[in-house]
């Protein structure tokens, strides 16, 4: 019964479903490994049938079952899995899907309960199919009989008659609760047209992991071997500029950290812990949030931050194929950004530097294209500021913000080496590209809802230049400070905060708000989460329909990061792959605020490496890593006491992460994502070229 109400009121407006299939998949593989069909099962809720599929070690692999067109609705849990599978065995992936685990994420999308969700460390976990269960009272199986029952999936063919009838019963079980999961909670989705939208997102997010990022293994290798030492190296000079750390260790010792802040007359402003229990006193933070506040400290902070990321060496997940895979953990932020572990994910690993282990093989290349100044245009067009939107008709925006304020000619560059003033006044040259600089900074820094006294001490400038900046973005920008100021202002007061596209952050009233104190003992402001909200959220739907586009057309997109997105392909068809995947971006950007934002190109061929251009200091550190491994395995140093020379300045990037936030609604058009005319045929989301070998 359920099952048909659900299709009642997705026909309602205009889905024209006839069924719905219930799935769940078996599979086995390394880390980093396209996953290994075993089994799959799949149930239909109106017409009662279950068909199950065992599948043979290398195939021949039968055919699809079930219908995947635009009249099937089908229903998985975390779908990702599932389609990486239909991927192996050539089905092809769904076109309507409604994802029950991206569903419960945004069921729960308020701050707190996200953060308090996440934080659980027990099995099974309130994000897991068991978790959502739970919370609805299905009885389902044990996490020990699912685990079993994993690790019998896990050992691989050859399997006997017995176990083959063990998984099958275990994959209906999944389905069954995946099942009885969909009756209970369909009807408290908002809006389903929304979820199916939502849903169509795995597409792209799957067949971005299967094809994999391109990994110099040789160099990992090694650089696991050895990465201790490596460490070390890598960390002489910053403990030699900051005496803070234990002996032989790279641990920060507190009462080190206490004489060397007393020493330089920072201790009594540097930001203190509240104090523990039993009477512990107030402690001097030094988190990589705490310290990123002080320039002079920076390169302490990134070490801090590898470090962390790299405690149990090397986990970029990498298969047997060379290709790093893992998972980018879609609507991770409140914001629905991604949030991939930096642990795992080679891209975004703690330190630019370890960009350099992306490596695309002899023949091939690697593609990146991100949008240009994506925030700054989804900021114009959502606002509808006319002063904003010719800023960014005018090439480079933050010159044209310049320009537009008297304090820049038209015709300044982000280089001075390009600008046309460089040979006959170079420091003029220098002097527009450092005033464009601080533009940009401003210009950003409102979308984020930074202050004067923020924007003045993160780009080393008065607070009345700051202030001054401000107020002529003010005065140029009327109508996106009024629409900013609405926004801030309504969310509260309606306790939720919403994409164009559904995508719903709920907010607490105050008085819960203040069981919720920070470690200064205050009640949090919300007003730089909600004013950065429109932007962050509405820049990962462009990210998510990009990738989705990308997989319909076959694009061979093997990973997003933040605004870009990056394609791996044989070097023949670089012209082709770029002319795609261009088109699926700017696609993508009209169905969210209704232009196209530019796009930049960057191609690394090989036998280069990925550096982004952008991370200048990252090649420095890298040479670094490459000269103690070197030492190493000459037997010129020791992991204890090796390469006191080094002292790389480090600039490894930020993290990926955005302040979580929250928008009003509106009204908004799917378009083809749900009348179906995005959806290749099956056969067309084969590999065109040989990416598994």
């Amino acid at each position: 019964m359920w099952a048909e109400q659900l299709v009642d009121q997705l026909n309602s407006i205009g889905a024209g479903l006839r069924d719905v299939w219930v799935a769940d998949t078996e599979f086995y593989g390394g880390d980093g490994d396209v996953p290994h069909p075993v089994c799959s099962v799949f149930h239909n809720p109106i017409t009662k049938p279950t068909v199950r599929q065992f599948y043979e070690v290398e195939g021949p692999y039968p055919p699809c079952p079930v219908n995947f067109g635009e009249t099937t609705l089908f229903v998985a849990f975390a779908a990702q899995a599932e389609l990486m599978t239909f991927i192996q065995l050539e089905w092809g992936m769904p076109q309507r899907i409604l994802d029950l685990f991206i569903e419960w994420r945004h069921l729960n999308n308020e701050e707190f309960r996200h953060r308090k969700m996440k934080a659980v460390r027990e099995r099974p976990g309130p994000f897991s199919l068991l978790g959502a269960c739970s919370h609805y009272v299905i009885h389902v199986q044990s996490a020990d009989h699912k685990d079993e029952m994993r690790r019998l999936v896990l050992h691989g063919h050859p399997y006997t008659p017995e176990d083959r009838e063990l998984i099958l019963a275990y994959c209906e079980e999944n389905v069954r609760e995946t099942t009885l999961l969909a009756e209970k909670m369909w009807a408290e989705i908002p809006d389903l047209r929304a979820a199916v939208f939502r849903g169509a997102s795995a597409r792209g997010f799957a067949w971005a992991r299967t094809i994999g990022i391109p990994i110099d293994l040789p160099i990992l290798e090694r650089l696991k071997q050895h990465w201790s030492g490596v460490l070390v190296a890598i960390g002489a000079g910053v403990q030699q500029e900051f005496p803070v750390f234990l002996p032989g260790s790279a641990d920060i010792s507190p009462t080190l950290w206490r004489e060397f802040l007393q020493k330089r007359g920072l201790l009594d402003k540097w930001l203190k812990t509240k104090g523990g229990k039993n009477g512990a006193k107030p402690q001097p933070k030094r988190d990589k949030k705490t310290l990123s506040r002080y320039p002079d400290f920076h390169d302490l902070r990134e070490y801090v931050t590898m470090r962390s990321c790299t405690k149990l060496g090397l986990g970029f997940k990498v298969g047997k194929d060379g290709r790093s895979r893992c998972h980018f953990r879609d609507f991770g932020a409140v914001t629905s950004r991604c949030t991939p572990s930096t642990k795992e994910y080679v891209i975004a690993g703690g330190s630019p530097a370890f960009r350099h282990l992306v490596k695309p093989p002899d023949g091939e290349i690697l593609v990146e294209m991100d949008w240009s100044s994506q925030e700054v245009w989804i900021a114009a067009y959502l606002s509808g500021d006319p002063a904003m939107k010719r800023m960014l008709a005018h090439g480079d925006p933050y010159v044209s913000f310049g320009a537009m304020a008297k304090l820049l000619p038209p015709d300044a560059t982000k280089r001075p080496e390009k600008s046309p003033y460089w040979e006959a006044d170079p420091e003029l040259a220098r002097l527009h590209s450092s005033i464009r600089n601080r533009l940009k900074a401003v210009a950003l820094g409102v979308l984020y809802g930074k202050t004067a006294y923020t924007i003045a001490a993160e780009e080393g400038m008065t607070l009345e230049e700051a202030k001054r900046l401000l107020k002529i973005h003010r005065r140029l920008f009327p109508t996106f400070w009024n629409w900013i100021a609405g926004v801030v202002s309504e969310a509260p007061a309606t306790r939720r905060i919403a994409t164009k596209f559904g995508w719903t952050r709920q907010l607490l009233p105050r008085k819960e708000r203040k069981q919720h104190l920070d470690e200064d003992g205050r009640v949090k402001d919300l007003r730089n989460s909600l004013q950065n909200f429109p932007m962050q959220s509405h820049g990962a739907e462009m990210l998510r329909l990009a990738l989705t586009y990308a997989a319909d057309e076959s694009v061979p997109i093997c990973a997003p990061l933040h605004d870009a997105i990056f394609a791996v392909a044989p070097a023949d068809r670089e012209e082709q792959v770029i002319e795609s995947l261009k088109a699926c971006m700017g696609r993508a950007s009209r169905a969210v605020i209704g232009v196209e934002v530019p796009v930049e190109v960057e191609v690394t061929r090989y036998p280069d490496r990925y550096v982004s251009e952008k991370k200048p200091n990252a090649v420095k550190t890298w040479q670094a890593m490459m000269s103690a491994l070197e030492q190493i395995e000459n037997g010129e140093a020791t992991p204890t006491s090796q390469a006191s020379g080094f002292q790389p300045r480090l600039d490894m990037g930020e993290s990926d992460s955005e302040s979580e936030a929250g928008m009003v609604s509106g009204n908004f058009g799917y378009n083809d994502l749900m009348t179906g005319t995005s959806a290749a045929e099956p056969q067309k989301r084969k590999h065109q070229w040989n990416y598994q070998s």
